[in-house]
């Protein structure tokens, strides 16, 4: 078993393998595995009917957030060095990788088949010397490693990955004291008479590039990596909006593309918002935007709605935190017993 970068044409049979397990965290999305795989190295391999994902740091790299480069997103504020020689991760680099991440199998097979994904994953790890096996480990996952490994591993739960799950229902009628202050802000935002909702087509999707550029200047990605990653992250879907087969919307003010959202079905019954970008500086933009989307797509009959982690940014938390998630998907971090924890992987 070799592991391999993640392509577009892996889209299918990742799919299927998914579907398979209907998880309903964020981590197990192809989208997400491919529109990050130029900031994580994002690496598959398949073990029987089980994917195995792996995201790899490599060595050369000193800030994570430049160490592939993201060579493809152009127009992205880019704070790498030309003199630096920090050049994009090519394949075949595995002596290079200093830490490797994993994603628990994802698929179908019975327990001894899992436990063959599992070590095929615990060897890799070994043989690059890397100190993480699992992140992103769901409660479930973490029952299987005690009951099959008990005393191998050590769990530390991070709640920066906590998802935030909403109910649909919650978001799609905003009723009740608690969402008040939001339907205050979507109505300020239309008492414009120049605003518009449309869905993303070819028509429009590169009005949402220019925007997110302009976005990345205003608000510094250049100085930020955390900014800069994911500005790179949602330039990739932009780019292969079509292929990955996802939703969009966004909202004009006189004329001006001010807040565009991109998501897609990801489980059996939850609606997955990977991205959600606005001009804070417009009052109601980020409500709007987030009510409109869903009013728009609720005919895909979800009865959940993920809008993933928060990354540990207070701003954030909060944003996430006022539309009053049902349940947090909770993730733990799984070590190796003889491996030191000396780094966080977002």
């Amino acid at each position: 078993m070799e592991f391999r970068d993640i392509a577009l044409e892996d889209k299918e049979w990742i799919n299927s393998l998914l579907h398979s397990s209907d998880y309903d965290s964020a981590d197990y999305n192809f989208t997400v595995m491919f529109i990050w795989r130029e900031i994580i190295n994002t690496n598959v391999a398949r073990h029987k009917d089980f994917l195995l994902v792996r995201f790899a740091e490599k060595k050369k790299y000193e800030k994570p957030f430049v160490q592939n480069g993201c060579a493809n997103c152009e127009n992205i504020e880019n704070p790498i060095d030309p003199a630096s020689n920090i050049k994009p991760a090519q394949d075949g680099e595995e002596a290079d990788v200093k830490h490797a991440y994993y994603l628990f199998p994802a698929g179908k097979g019975n327990d001894e088949e899992l436990k063959e994904a599992i070590d095929q994953i615990v060897a890799d790890s070994e043989k690059l010397g890397a100190y993480v096996v699992f992140v992103g480990a769901l409660d479930k996952q973490v029952e299987f490693l005690q009951h099959y490994y008990p005393g191998r591993f050590d769990y530390q739960k991070y709640r920066n990955n906590f998802d935030y799950v909403y109910n649909a229902s919650d978001l799609l009628t905003l009723k009740g004291k608690k969402y008040q202050s939001k339907r205050n802000f979507i109505s300020r935002f239309k008492r414009s008479q120049n605003w518009l909702y449309e869905e993303i087509t070819d028509a429009n999707i590169e009005d949402c590039s220019a925007m997110n550029t302009e976005w990345c200047k205003k608000y510094g990605c250049s100085h930020n990596p955390s900014l800069f990653a994911e500005g790179c992250s949602v330039k990739m879907a932009i780019k292969y909006y079509k292929e990955l087969g996802l939703k969009g919307g966004l909202l004009r003010l006189d004329g001006k593309v001010v807040a565009f959202t991109l998501g897609e079905m990801t489980n059996s019954n939850t609606f997955l918002v990977h991205i959600e970008k606005a001009f804070a500086d417009v009052a109601g933009t980020y409500p709007t935007i987030n009510y409109e989307f869903l009013q728009h797509n609720a005919s895909l009959g979800f009865s959940f709605v993920n809008r993933e982690d928060d990354t540990g940014d207070e701003g954030l938390r909060k944003s996430k935190t006022d539309y009053h998630p049902v349940k947090m998907i909770e993730k733990t971090i799984v070590t190796l017993k003889r491996h030191k924890l000396e780094i966080i992987p977002e």
